[in-house]
């Protein structure tokens, strides 16, 4: 699923540098120290919960406290997270015309491949 998720946004982004993490905390150590443009991440992740991470950023003074946060998760609901902004859900399994539309909003573009 994550190679999927990978080369999806790199094909519908084109120009993008994926970052991966081995875990929930390599992902926070990461989303503490480099600024991204996007953040995807699951929930249920060993050594800390995505959404604990979504926290961590968005209360702290790091380089992404307001960058965009999708979680790809089958087992999670934004109500765990309410009141945190910019944060969005692709349920698990996800339509890919479903990431792309979300991919499209964020960015504010149309996809190049079908302009």
């Amino acid at each position: 699923m994550l190679e999927l998720l990978c080369t999806e946004v790199q094909e519908y982004l084109i120009h993008v540098e994926i970052t991966q993490a081995k875990n929930g905390t390599d992902a926070r150590n990461h989303a503490m120290s480099q600024a991204f443009d996007l953040i995807i991440s699951d929930n249920v992740m060993p050594g800390i919960l995505g959404s604990s991470v979504l926290r961590e950023l968005r209360l702290g003074q790091g380089p992404n406290r307001d960058t965009p946060f999708v979680f790809c998760s089958g087992n999670f609901s934004l109500d765990e997270i309410k009141g945190i902004k910019d944060c969005h859900l692709l349920q698990k399994p996800f339509d890919i015309s479903k990431l792309h539309a979300l991919l499209a909003r964020l960015f504010q573009f149309e996809n190049p491949r079908l302009a």
